[in-house]
């Protein structure tokens, strides 16, 4: 089921380059919302697209932090990056040497292990 968005968009990556060079498939990309639906669907649909446009995007620090900010407002994405990071010890351990550094943070920090002490008891 993949394949064929992959291949629909791969045809029309195609036919926009054979119309005219690399910037009119730019510029048909920028204004052309269904030739923007396509290759998008064609990068969700596809697992190597999907990781090619990953790496292309955290490999730039302006679209790694729109990525990080657009992530922060959503609640899921949210949620399964904790859920991750929580299993990894060593970055565990990352974060709460972060939050100690920071002076506002290190008072949170300690109130939770305080509070983490006391429920124990």
């Amino acid at each position: 089921m993949r394949r064929p968005v992959g291949l629909a968009a791969l045809a029309l990556s195609g036919a926009l380059l054979a119309a005219g060079c690399a910037s009119d498939y730019v510029n048909t990309l920028k204004n052309n919302v269904k030739a923007q639906s396509q290759l998008m669907d064609a990068v969700v649909n596809e697992d190597t697209l999907s990781a090619k446009m990953i790496e292309k995007l955290l490999g730039n620090d302006a679209t790694r932090q729109m990525i990080v900010d657009r992530m922060m407002l959503n609640d899921a994405a949210v949620q399964a990056m904790m859920q991750k990071a929580s299993r990894d010890s060593m970055r565990v351990a990352s974060f709460l040497e972060m939050a100690a550094q920071d002076s506002t943070l290190r008072g949170d920090l300690m109130a939770m292990v305080r509070n983490a002490v006391t429920e124990k008891k």
